[in-house]
C-alpha cells in the first residue's frame, strides 16, 4: 500500500510580515504618486506659468496665421505641436 505524505512548507512569520509591510508601502506610495502629488504638482507656480506660457505662444502663432494670407508650412507644423 502506498502512503501519499503531504509536504508542509514551513513559512517563517517574519518573513511574511516583511512582505506585508512591504505591498502596504509599495500600495501607499502608488495612492500617494497617482493621488496626492500629481494633484499639488497640478497647482504648483511652476506649471501654472508653463501652461501661461504655452497658451500665450499659440495664440501667438494663430494670430500670425490669421494675418497672412498663405501661411507656410513652418508655422502651421508648429500649430500642430
Amino acid at each position: 500500500m502506498a502512503t501519499h505524505t503531504r509536504t508542509h512548507i514551513i513559512v517563517n512569520v517574519a518573513s511574511l510580515a516583511v512582505v506585508f509591510v512591504a505591498r502596504w508601502h509599495f500600495a501607499y506610495t502608488c495612492v500617494l504618486e497617482e493621488t496626492v502629488r500629481r494633484r499639488r504638482k497640478m497647482w504648483s507656480w511652476e506649471v501654472i506659468k508653463a501652461h501661461r506660457r504655452l497658451c500665450a505662444e499659440y495664440r501667438d502663432l494663430y494670430k500670425s496665421k490669421l494675418m497672412t494670407n498663405k501661411p507656410s508650412s513652418q508655422l502651421i507644423a508648429d500649430l500642430e505641436v
